[in-house]
Formats: structure tokens, C-alpha cells, sequence
């Protein structure tokens, strides 16, 4: 997309991590993401973060996986995470119920440093075939 003149109806989806090596990375500090640098840089261009929190294998074959797991879309726009989520719906399997929207490319942030905890999980499973399952209860009640 560099260089070239984008249309209005244009949906970008941001499958890449991002390494921010500055001291407030450092700290556990982040203050702008990937997605957000190409919001910014094509703000004609609606945005969508995905794919980036799982194996390139485990993007376009969830089902090799047993059982449920997520996957992770954040954007600013709603029409734009939803026609996504409808097509990883039916180019890819993934289960219109797994697909949870964090909410704005803001939280592209959050994606991308799952990447150290991806990469750490890795070296423990021993292979890059794994996800998240995000296990929902109710309101805790303490005494």
C-alpha cells in the first residue's frame, strides 16, 4: 500500500507483531502499535488488527486444533471487524463466537506484546500449534 492511492473501501488487515525497542518498552509501556501506525498513515483505510496472536498454520486451520479457542480483532471501525470476521468465518473455519472484538485499534497494543508470551509459551509447548481459550464465568463474590 505504500506509494499507492487507497480506496475509501479499502479494509486492511494487520496480521504482524510489532517489537518497540525504546526504554519505555522496556518498562512494560506502550504507548502506539503497528496497527495504529498504519491507521495513521492511511486514515482513509479502514484497519483491522487480526491474526496475529496464532501460528500462520492455526490462522487458516483453527479446527487443527481441538476444542474451542480465540482469536483477537480490534479496529475503529465496526463494519470493517465485522465483514472480517465474516470472512475468517468462511474463507478459514473460525467460529463466529471465537472471534472477540477487544474494541478500537488502540487495542492493537495488546495483540502485539501477547508476542512475548506467545514466544514463551512456544519454547514450553515445544511447537507453535497452540492457542488461547478464554474461559468466561460470572461475577465473583467475595466476603
Amino acid at each position: 500500500m505504500l506509494g499507492r492511492r487507497v480506496r475509501h473501501a479499502t479494509i486492511a488487515v494487520v496480521a504482524t507483531g510489532h517489537v518497540q525497542r525504546n526504554a519505555a518498552h522496556a518498562h512494560g509501556l506502550h504507548t502506539d502499535s503497528l496497527g495504529e501506525q498504519v491507521q495513521r498513515e492511511f486514515p482513509e483505510v479502514r484497519v483491522v488488527k487480526a491474526l496475529n496472536t496464532v501460528n500462520c498454520e492455526i490462522m487458516i486451520a483453527p479446527s487443527s486444533l481441538p476444542g474451542d479457542h480465540e482469536l483477537f480483532i480490534c479496529g475503529n471501525d465496526a463494519t470493517a471487524k465485522r465483514e472480517v470476521a465474516k470472512c475468517l468465518s468462511e474463507w478459514f473455519d473460525w467460529k463466529p463466537g471465537n472471534i472477540i472484538d477487544l474494541g478500537d485499534i488502540t487495542h492493537s497494543r495488546g495483540t502485539e506484546m501477547f508476542l512475548a508470551l506467545w514466544v514463551r509459551l512456544w519454547g514450553v509447548v515445544g511447537n507453535p500449534h497452540f492457542n488461547i481459550h478464554v474461559v468466561r464465568g460470572g461475577v465473583i463474590r467475595t466476603k
